[in-house]
């Protein structure tokens, strides 16, 4: 199933999502940077509500991570279902079937200058066992 989209259009869309959620996880890493510090700045331990804050963002954060994995994934198939990329690949599709066709045609050439070079050289050494044969005969 093709879709109408452009690459340059597929790709775009996907920045944008991409940009927001670095943003997203931006913001939640700057959240458990100040939790963090405020204890350090008082000189203190992590209280329990500190805790869970802290398991909860990061949780956030992996969903976040998780979300950027499947967009990825999701983009590709987008990309590979693309109108461009279909067609990219007929065409790749016919050049390797033309260099299949090309490569038998080589190897046809090639067997057929190994005959012939096989009976250049069985040429060659009649010539030559002639040209013996009348150097050792007189002519006339």
């Amino acid at each position: 199933m093709a879709n109408d989209q452009t690459v340059s259009e597929i790709i775009a869309s996907t920045d944008i999502a991409r940009n927001q959620l670095a943003a997203l996880e931006r913001a939640l890493q700057e959240d458990i940077d100040k939790i963090r510090f405020d204890a350090f700045r008082d000189n203190r331990r992590l209280i329990a509500e500190e805790l869970q804050q802290l398991k909860e963002l990061r949780a956030q954060k992996a969903e976040a991570r998780q979300v950027f994995m499947d967009l990825v994934f999701f983009t590709l198939q987008r990309l590979n279902r693309s109108d461009e990329i279909t067609r990219l690949q007929q065409k790749m599709n016919e050049i390797n079937e033309g260099l299949r066709d090309d490569l038998e045609d080589l190897k046809r050439i090639e067997r057929h200058a190994a005959t012939a070079a096989k009976i250049a050289d069985a040429l060659a050494k009649a010539t030559e066992k002639l040209a013996s044969l009348a150097a050792g005969s007189p002519i006339g």
